[in-house]
């Protein structure tokens, strides 16, 4: 099955690298559950669930896609189905690195960290001292903050038990988390993506 059209493969470590604009290729047939947009390392992704019998999952993500993601979350897709084009080299909207697809399949269905979309809940450390569980009204980026590569870090904001509103940055995760973020979305597998560094807002798929 073709995952991408390839421009340049490198002939040592057959690594291969996509022109600016290349096609992006569902794996299989799938649901797509989640698409998250430019921000942080890892610029425009989409994770897609596949069905392979009643009991049994696995998980396609597609990282560093452009600006131009052709699937919403929630929408069926074809084995083979264009759903992305290769992204801009050194741009926000590729995480800044050089034109490439970062592509991962993990075994089981897809899962998401909680603490990171709009209606989840996190303990919050207010400034009078005081922990409470508030609900995510939004993912944006943080004013100053800024993460390990540079970009901007990202913040949360929150409804407080008295109804007003407060935004905090979220902190950057340590080496060790973020190698293995991919285990809260699918199981018994490693992954390569911070979740803490993706983009302003996630949208989920039914």
């Amino acid at each position: 099955m073709v995952i991408f059209t390839v421009s340049w493969l490198q002939p040592l470590t057959r690594l291969a690298w996509l022109r600016e604009g290349s096609s992006i290729y569902a794996v299989a047939d799938g649901l797509v559950r989640m698409v998250q947009g430019a921000g942080g390392d890892w610029g425009f992704l989409i994770a897609i669930e596949h069905r392979l019998n009643p009991h049994q999952y696995i998980t396609s993500v597609y990282g560093h896609c452009g600006a131009d993601v052709l699937v919403a979350p929630g929408q069926t897709v074809k084995a083979g189905q264009r759903i992305a084009t290769q992204g801009l080299s050194c741009s926000v909207e590729n995480g800044g690195y050089g034109s490439h697809l970062h592509f991962g399949v993990g075994n089981g269905p897809f899962r998401r960290p909680m603490g990171m979309a709009a209606g989840d809940k996190i303990n919050l450390s207010l400034p009078d001292g005081k922990t409470e569980a508030a609900p995510i009204l939004s993912i944006v980026y943080s004013d100053a903050k800024k993460n390990a590569a540079g970009w901007p870090g990202l913040a949360v904001i929150v409804r407080k038990a008295d109804g007003t509103a407060f935004k905090a940055d979220i902190p950057e995760q340590d080496a060790q988390k973020e190698i293995s973020w991919l285990q809260a979305y699918v199981k018994n597998c490693r992954g390569w993506l911070n979740p803490q560094l993706l983009l302003p807002k996630l949208v989920e798929g039914k």
